[in-house]
């Protein structure tokens, strides 16, 4: 994702996003919250396109996942829960706001 959003390949950075997502459902260990996830990928998929020509909502995700990840290779789950909430809220309001032409 960072290389990526280096080279202003916000397409890439998009791909990287749903990679890093696929793999925190996979890697949790926990099969129903994996299904759930695959479930809900082709829609996320969708929404999750119209980020790909924005530079600024690229680079928020990206700092969000640094910062997860930080927090869980740190042992701080709190924290990390905390972030993820944050993360998955902003990025809700923002897909919205965006499908709303707000």
């Amino acid at each position: 994702m960072k290389a990526a959003l280096e080279r202003d390949n916000y397409q890439a950075v998009v791909q990287a996003d749903n990679l890093f997502h696929e793999l925190y459902s996979h890697n949790s260990g926990n099969q129903r919250l994996e299904k759930i996830c695959m479930e809900l990928s082709e829609q996320e998929h969708r929404i999750t396109a119209l980020t790909r020509y924005d530079a600024i909502r690229c680079k928020t995700t990206y700092c969000h996942h640094l910062a997860i990840m930080e927090k869980i290779e740190e042992g701080d789950i709190r924290k990390a829960t905390a972030l993820l909430q944050k993360h998955l809220t902003d990025s809700m309001k923002y897909h919205v706001r965006n499908m709303s032409g707000i």
